[in-house]
């Protein structure tokens, strides 16, 4: 099993390159995205319409375990009251629970990604320790072949035993004491002290191309990794998985990522960039930001360093890049009371990148 070989020295000399803020391009207007049961939009990536010529926008919502939702493109504009679905085959058995991130896999399969994140209870969700792998037959899901995860562990990893690697090694011992917390949490009604704990949450995933065809790297929310416990500036990292393959969750590669302290929402691949949505680790209201850096640096082993494109609305969960736009979705929320004063829809905003 291979992982990049890294020392603490140049990870360290790599944060010194951290990215420099470019100019805030202007935000655009955020608009409403869909309507019921489309609330919480988590995730996005950009296919072929089912029988049509345009493409079509295809959006995951965090709390829909059995379909997605496609939205025709016409002149870079989403239409955002034509809503389709696309229905995930035999979802009684296919279901995945909070879906984070989708990938487009070539013409005809698609990888949606459930976040392996426990929910707010703390507690861990067989459902959402998935992912599955669509195959598409004129841009509709004609096959589903799902992958079971078992409880996260350092399984995930490129293990120390087989891989000595210091990175791998602080990686591991981050994820068990996170999980480890959130386990004696698991039941007790504390939102709050559940995101303290920082468990593993993995809602970003992208499809680098690559001489042996594309290799996929999952993007971690959480935990942050903290580059030593004696940084006076308290720097902590985020952490890119590449899968081994798409047969279980087991990465080969271990990337880290300096967000100025922020975690992956969501990843995406545009012509030799890698873009990065950046949000806080735990729900809040500071501004999101999207980022990106060269797809080679991946190759490396030092911290790779990002730039910062623009700040985008806090919730922003999903992007897909068409040409030389980006197209990102908002969570909204569904209040499960039934009060539906509080209601928030899914949001859009459309962008040109810099």
């Amino acid at each position: 099993m291979k992982t990049a070989r890294h020392s603490l020295s140049p990870l360290l000399t790599g944060l010194a390159l951290a990215a420099a803020a470019v100019p805030l391009l202007a935000q655009q207007t955020q608009q409403t995205l869909g309507k019921p049961p489309l609330f919480e939009a988590s995730a996005a990536v950009i296919l072929p319409c089912p029988n049509a010529s345009e493409n079509c926008l295809v959006v995951g919502d965090n709390e829909v375990k059995d379909r997605l939702f496609r939205f025709p493109i016409r002149d870079g504009a989403v239409m955002t009251d034509e809503q389709g679905e696309l229905k995930i085959p035999d979802a009684d058995s296919n279901e995945i629970a909070d879906i984070e991130a989708l990938v487009a896999l070539g013409g005809d399969h698609l990888l949606v990604w459930g976040s392996h994140g426990r929910n707010s209870d703390c507690e861990a969700k067989d459902k959402r320790r998935r992912f599955t792998v669509l195959g598409l037959t004129d841009g509709k899901p004609e096959t589903a072949r799902k992958v079971q995860s078992p409880l996260i562990d350092c399984k995930v990893l490129p293990t120390p035993q087989i891989a000595p690697d210091p990175v791998a090694a602080a990686v591991c011992a981050t994820i068990t004491a996170a999980e480890r917390q959130a386990q004696q949490l698991a039941g007790t009604g504390t939102k709050a002290k559940c995101e303290q704990a920082s468990p593993f949450n993995a809602e970003g995933a992208l499809a680098v191309p690559g001489p042996s065809g594309p290799r996929i790297w999952i993007g971690l929310r959480a935990p942050l990794l903290a580059v030593h416990p004696s940084d006076p500036a308290h720097r902590q990292l985020a952490v890119l998985l590449r899968l081994k393959n798409l047969d279980a969750f087991t990465a080969d590669r271990i990337a880290l990522l300096d967000l100025d302290g922020r975690g992956v929402r969501d990843l995406a691949y545009a012509d030799g960039e890698v873009w990065v949505i950046a949000g806080p680790s735990a729900d809040s209201e500071e501004p999101f930001q999207l980022r990106h850096f060269p797809a080679a640096a991946l190759d490396g082993s030092a911290v790779i360093g990002t730039v910062r494109a623009r700040d985008l609305p806090t919730s922003s969960e999903g992007l897909a890049i068409q040409g030389q736009q980006a197209f990102v979705v908002i969570d909204g929320s569904e209040l499960l009371s039934g009060d539906t004063a509080h209601q928030k829809p899914a949001g859009l905003v459309v962008f040109d990148l810099p």
